[in-house]
């Protein structure tokens, strides 16, 4: 470096930044070396290492804003307002479920977020109001009076019930019951994308209605 340029660093740039600028030299010339030492192919493998250090280096620069602990309400809310739901008209009730469970799980949901659920829909639970969780013009939200097949004889719409939510860190897990012409309870995974914000992850059928007999499949009578 000629004397007027390294002069000039100086009065520019701090001590520790001039440290920083050899560094970053001693680097390059490295990795030139390498590059020509071992050819384009082993230079070229080196970079996603590269560029995935310095990915980390510059998140780690900042600091991500804490969330809030997570809340049901959120949970249901991202649920209803999702493409999930039907668009046609139906009354939609708050309930405590196991998903017609019995406390087995059968299906993948892990099973700490299980466990939750099992928790937030146990004994001496109340089923949460949804009246101030949805806009939707179609959804009517009711009061699972006499329960919700006879909120379905009585208004003659289908009937979806939500249960209690169960959290396990940033993944949530719901009971969805559809009372309609084709009955059937799932349970469905969200995950966490924000400060209030979730998205559907998964569905697993958790109930199902045995299909009926046929004219073969019924026993004879014993004799």
């Amino acid at each position: 470096m000629e004397p007027t340029i390294r002069r000039r660093v100086r009065s520019e740039t701090s001590t520790r930044e001039v440290a920083r600028i050899a560094r970053t030299q001693e680097q390059a010339s490295s990795t030139i070396s390498m590059y020509r030492s071992h050819g384009r192919r082993r230079a070229y493998a080196w970079m996603p290492l590269v560029l995935s250090l310095s990915t980390l280096a510059l998140e780690g620069c900042g600091s991500a804003p804490d969330l809030p602990p997570p809340s049901e309400e959120d949970v249901l809310r991202s649920f209803i307002e999702s493409p999930w739901l039907p668009d046609s008209r139906f009354t939609l009730l708050g309930v405590l479920s196991d998903c017609e469970t019995k406390g087995a799980n059968k299906t993948g949901v892990s099973a700490d977020l299980y466990h939750a659920f099992l928790l937030a829909n146990g004994k001496g639970g109340s089923p949460l109001d949804l009246a101030a969780l949805t806009s939707r013009s179609n959804i009517v939200v009711g009061a699972a009076g006499g329960g919700p097949e006879v909120v379905r004889a009585r208004t003659g719409r289908p009937v979806i019930t939500l249960s209690r939510v169960g959290i396990w860190n940033d993944r949530a897990v719901v009971c969805v019951r559809l009372y309609a012409q084709e009955p059937a309870a799932y349970l469905i995974t969200l995950a966490r994308t924000g400060p209030r914000d979730w998205a559907l992850q998964n569905q697993f059928v958790a109930w199902e209605p045995e299909p009926p007999l046929g004219p073969d499949e019924f026993a004879p009578d014993p004799e």
